[in-house]
């Protein structure tokens, strides 16, 4: 009976000590979701009532989902989800120390707090030789988005995007060198840019000589 007290590995049984968790997008089931392992071996189901987050347990693993994004964290109060026991005692014990005991109106509770991943920026700068930077269009690739966005007058350009690797292509003029495609990596809560610059194309000088000796 001693693993009665026992709390999972990832939690704390002070609210003031608790660890911070992450939920990660998982963008084929449009969803926030993490897998914590304990290490304690607990095996008990959890229960808690933290709105828009659930838990199910595999063994010693458990995953934490949620459909919507929680930009702060959010606490939450869990306690093991322990069956009736038909009002019968549960009593252990060590060596030396004080027996204890337990019966329904025993639950042992535990805390840890857990959000979400947040959206990142995607910020592209546009130079050019010529100086035109106004309405030059961009694709966006990746992570299930596939979109087009255009510069404004300043030349740049901001999308907002979930954290990923994303390919990025400059639909550019034919009067401009060929631009190579950039790939970008958006990070939850930060900006992360990319620079294009077009360079026009030279064309070809061919000289031709003429004489009246000819």
């Amino acid at each position: 009976m001693q693993n009665h007290a026992t709390v999972p590995s990832f939690a704390s049984h002070r609210s003031g000590s608790v660890e911070v968790y992450t939920l990660k997008y998982n963008q084929a089931a449009d969803n926030y979701s993490l897998t914590l392992t304990d290490t304690n071996n607990t095996l008990a189901d959890i229960k808690f009532s933290a709105s828009g987050i659930t838990v199910s347990r595999s063994g010693n693993q458990y995953t934490f989902t949620s459909k919507k994004m929680i930009e702060t964290a959010v606490s939450i109060t869990a306690q093991k989800d322990i069956p009736n026991i038909d009002g019968n005692i549960l009593i252990w014990g060590y060596p030396g120390k004080q027996t204890m005991m337990s019966g329904v109106e025993d639950p042992v509770v535990f805390y840890l707090k857990v959000k979400t991943e947040t959206t990142g920026i995607g910020h592209i700068v546009k130079h050019s030789e010529d100086n035109k930077v106004d309405g030059v269009k961009f694709n966006i690739a990746g992570n299930g988005v596939n979109q087009t966005i255009t510069t404004k007058k300043d030349g740049t350009v901001d999308i907002e995007l979930m954290p990923g690797v994303y390919t990025v292509t400059e639909l550019a003029e034919e009067k401009y060198e060929p631009q190579s495609v950039q790939r970008v990596t958006i990070v939850s809560g930060h900006t992360s840019t990319v620079t294009f610059s077009n360079v026009l194309k030279r064309g070809a000088l061919k000289v031709i000589k003429s004489s009246e000796d000819l």
